[in-house]
């Protein structure tokens, strides 16, 4: 049974970094992912309750693979930097779960669930995670 932890999950200045089978509840951010992180795997973590379930600074090579993550409870999905604004698919053919009643990226109430780090909406394609996917195959 994982124990939540109510800290984020954060990377930065590393190489080759691996969040597994985490589980956080609440904060200001649940995953956290620096400019200088690289070759990283988040996978089949649980963040629930965050106010920004993941954050992503931009990197001209990112090489981050971010599968198999429950992300529910959040009041923006994935919070970008202002200059993020390369389209970029986080999750490469395996998707996540991002606590929504249809595949998608939205409430369904006008609330806007990926934004830039200055708090703005980002514009449609910069960042969008994967919709859920069949979540077999990552052991």
């Amino acid at each position: 049974m994982r124990r939540p932890i109510a800290a984020v999950l954060f990377a930065n200045n590393t190489d080759h970094f691996t969040f597994r089978h985490n589980s956080v509840a609440g904060g200001p951010t649940g995953i956290s992912i620096g400019p200088f992180a690289i070759n990283g795997l988040i996978a089949r973590n649980v963040v629930s309750g965050a106010s920004a379930a993941l954050s992503l600074a931009f990197n001209p090579n990112f090489m981050q693979t971010i599968r198999l993550n429950d992300f529910t409870d959040y009041s923006v999905a994935v919070r970008t930097t202002n200059n993020f604004t390369v389209p970029t698919d986080i999750a490469a053919d395996t998707g996540n779960y991002w606590g929504l009643g249809c595949p998608g990226f939205g409430s369904g109430l006008g609330i806007p669930r990926l934004r830039f780090g200055d708090g703005c909406p980002a514009r449609c394609g910069a960042a969008l995670p994967s919709k859920s996917r069949d979540r077999k195959g990552d052991g």
